[in-house]
């Protein structure tokens, strides 16, 4: 092989090498920001309802329920002070309490998502 041949591949190949690794880092980068863009979005969806939530419609669950599904989530799941469900997808966890840490969080004024 001409050494002009070995030098063009061998700077395709580095080319090649370099441009892979940089594409998965852009990607890997990407994916993150997308991430918490989309957290920070249901953060702020989280606290709106939280502060304008009116727990005393009978429609309550059927109402979360569908919201989510228009946000194109999993579920949402509303507890009160006494971490005693509210709302949640299975009808038969309402007016159970939510077992676990993730009522105190949700309490302090956090919240949760679950990815």
């Amino acid at each position: 092989m001409r050494l002009f041949t070995k030098i063009t591949l061998t700077f395709f190949l580095i080319s090649f090498i370099v441009l892979s690794i940089t594409s998965v880092f852009i990607f890997i980068q990407s994916k993150k920001l997308i991430e918490n863009e989309i957290t920070h979005k249901i953060e702020a969806i989280s606290k709106t309802l939280a502060k304008n939530i009116n727990i005393n419609n009978p429609n309550l669950n059927e109402d979360i329920n569908t919201l989510s599904k228009e946000l194109n989530l999993d579920f949402i799941v509303i507890i009160d002070k006494n971490q005693k469900r509210l709302t949640h997808p299975n009808k038969d966890l309402i007016g159970t309490l939510v077992e676990g840490g993730d009522a105190k969080q949700v309490l302090n004024g956090g919240g949760i998502i679950y990815q």
